[in-house]
């Protein structure tokens, strides 16, 4: 016999309801009595009050880099200016264009080429844009990828990031390596959140090189 259910506590016609509605009461109260996750459950003199826990929604940002062995990395998911990037031609969210799991899951971003200065590399945006627009390519699926740098150009600490031959890299984490240089340390995340990408051109009679500029998501 299957648990008990409201409907095997109606009374049919000309049947003493009473037993019935005792029955009735027994099983509301043995179900009240029931926990119930997410919910704390507090008697006094007065009576039981059941109090709601909030839901741990705790952010834990985008492009998060988590590392997996010791020479690959997955990245979590984000965007810039609503695209999301690629690795290898698959999207690091690990989904096609209709949104179905790739068959090889989320795709993995190889950081063999270890560390630059300071035994430092960065996991980067890098942005490929039109010279002709100075915008994404968006039918190019070169167009927006995470590349692994051992150093960032230059220039970077200026202001934006310094175009090169119409590519720019902008970090989003900073990778500490061990003496011998065979080994992350320690992950450093530099952004958490959704981007938008703006190229400045330079100015009519100025010289040197472009900027993109990233900024949060508003």
């Amino acid at each position: 016999m299957g648990s008990p259910i409201p409907e095997d506590y109606f009374a049919e016609d000309g049947q003493i309801s009473d037993p019935l509605l005792k029955r009735f009461i027994r099983f509301v109260v043995q179900d009240a009595k029931r926990s119930f996750p997410g919910f704390r459950r507090h008697v006094t003199s007065r009576g039981t009050t059941l109090t709601a826990e909030a839901v741990d929604t705790a952010f834990r940002g985008m492009f998060t880099v988590r590392l997996r062995g010791v020479d690959t990395a997955v990245i979590g998911e984000g965007y810039v200016n609503g695209v999301i990037p690629r690795i290898g031609g698959d999207a690091i969210d690990g989904l096609d264009e209709d949104g179905e799991r790739l068959k090889d899951g989320v795709p993995e971003l190889d950081l063999s080429e270890g560390a630059g200065d300071r035994r430092r590399s960065y996991v980067c945006l890098r942005v490929r844009i039109n010279p002709e627009t100075g915008a994404m390519d968006l039918e190019d699926e070169e167009s927006l990828t995470i590349a692994h740098v051992p150093t960032l150009h230059e220039k970077f600490f200026e202001g934006g990031a310094p175009d090169a031959g119409d590519v720019a890299d902008w970090p989003i984490a900073q990778l500490h390596w061990n003496e011998e240089g065979d080994r992350i340390t320690k992950v450093v995340q530099w952004i958490y959140f959704n981007q938008m990408h703006r190229y400045q051109a330079p100015g009519e009679g100025e010289t040197g090189t472009g900027r993109h500029h990233f900024r949060m998501t508003p």
